[in-house]
């Protein structure tokens, strides 16, 4: 066979393969294009799905909706009652109540409940019985903020108490008062409604019931 025969063959296989790998690489090209395009069409669809989660929280806890999905509460301790009265202006609901002679009050505003305490006074006074009046010997309570509310006769947040007393023998001519505050529920439901604009029927004696508190 002749060489410049041989040659050409050579040649001819030699662009026969240069053209199937041009053709190779453009539908390289192509799939590269179309896969570029699926991964933009998911990011897409990705992007629109957590929008969509974020929107439906936002719609739950506008809601106030009390559900698997919003069961959690910001709660913010107010220590001063102006504080406390301005952000609960309005609430949904409140609730009082007495615990371990401490006065609690919250208020729910969809995801935020507020709080504010206060301890009820005691007073405990030792007094010795003389010719024509009693001495008093002891005068016991736990702190100076507490004289306030013992001779106001209110707590410092405004709220009317009420004293009961009891009186135990030390000896002969010494004599133990005890003085304890409380709070009226009917007149403390009542007090708050006004502080708070809210009314009376959306203001209950006892705890809100909230997993998250």
């Amino acid at each position: 066979m002749c060489p410049d025969l041989n040659f050409q063959k050579k040649m001819d296989v030699l662009d026969l393969i240069i053209n199937v790998l041009k053709e190779h690489e453009e539908n390289l090209d192509k799939l590269a294009d179309k896969f570029e395009n699926v991964l933009n069409k998911l990011f897409s669809v990705e992007n629109k799905i957590s929008n969509l989660n974020e929107t439906f929280a936002q719609f739950l806890f506008s809601k106030g909706i009390n559900s698997k999905y919003s069961n959690q509460v910001t709660l913010t301790e107010c220590e001063g009652w102006t504080e406390f009265k301005d952000r609960s202006a309005g609430a949904h609901t409140v609730a009082f109540e007495v615990e371990e002679s401490v006065f609690i009050v919250n208020s729910s505003l969809g995801d935020v409940v507020y709080r504010y305490s206060e301890f009820l006074p005691e007073l405990k006074v030792q007094v010795e019985e003389g010719h024509k009046q009693y001495v008093v010997k002891k005068m016991v309570f736990d702190s100076p903020g507490d004289l306030y509310p013992i001779f106001e006769r209110q707590l410092k947040c405004g709220l009317e108490i009420f004293v009961k007393g009891s009186r135990s023998n030390l000896s002969d001519k010494e004599r133990l008062l005890h003085l304890t505050y409380h709070v009226n529920p009917i007149l403390a439901k009542h007090w708050l409604s006004d502080e708070l604009n809210v009314p009376e029927e959306n203001i209950i004696e006892g705890k809100l019931s909230h997993p998250s508190l």
